[in-house]
Order: C-alpha cells, then structure tokens, then sequence
C-alpha cells in the first residue's frame, strides 16, 4: 500500500466562500450601480455627495479587485486543467470565472466611476 500526499484543502477550495469568490463582483457592480443612481440626483443639490460617490468607487473597485485577485490565487494553487472531470477541475473552472467575471467588473466600476465624474464636470 502506497500513501499519496492528499493537497492542502482550504477554505476558498471548495463551498460558499468558493461561490462568493466567484460571483461576488457581480453583487459590488449591482450595489455600485444602485448606489449611483440613487445618489445622482441628490449631488445636484448637495457637492459633498459626489465626494461620498467618489469614495464608494474606490472602495467597491478595490474589494473587487481583491475578490478576483483571490480568484486567481486558486486558479494558480490547482494545477489541473479546467477540462479535466475532478474536484480540482471544477474548482479551478470556478477560479478562471471568477478572474475574467471580476475583471470585466472592476473595468465597469471604474469607468462608471470616471463617466460620472465627466457629468459632474
């Protein structure tokens, strides 16, 4: 009987944690887009809430650049091709979308960021 090394299983490898992972930034844009839009209005009348808007761009475009930088941490801790029909498949298939989904969102929270800047003048 021979005994293999099992890999290190860690809380991000698999379960909700994986999930939110992976889907998280699409929840930060739809909470960015909200806040922005009920908050437009209100900063024609009152300066200082544009800064408030400012600030919850770099914050939510901040926590998605983590959540996808974490994304692609599990990409590189599974060495198994996405393809291949396994746990580790699976789970580095979840960490490339997790990367390519949060990408695309800190891009939209950015430039969503920058077009309301441009508005305010």
């Amino acid at each position: 009987m021979t005994a293999t090394a099992s890999p290190t299983i860690t809380v991000t490898d698999n379960g909700p944690m994986l999930w939110l992972i992976t889907f998280g930034t699409i929840g930060l844009w739809i909470v960015h887009v909200g806040a922005e839009i009920s908050l437009a209005g209100y900063s024609r009348t009152h300066h200082w809430v544009a800064w408030v808007m400012n600030g919850l761009t770099f914050a939510l475009a901040a926590l998605a650049a983590f959540t996808t930088f974490a994304a692609w941490r599990i990409v590189r801790r599974h060495p198994q091709d996405e393809g291949h029909v396994s746990p580790d498949g699976r789970t580095a298939f979840l960490g490339w979308m997790g990367v390519f989904i949060g990408t695309a969102d800190v891009v939209l929270i950015v430039l969503e960021g920058i077009y309301l800047v441009a508005i305010r003048g």
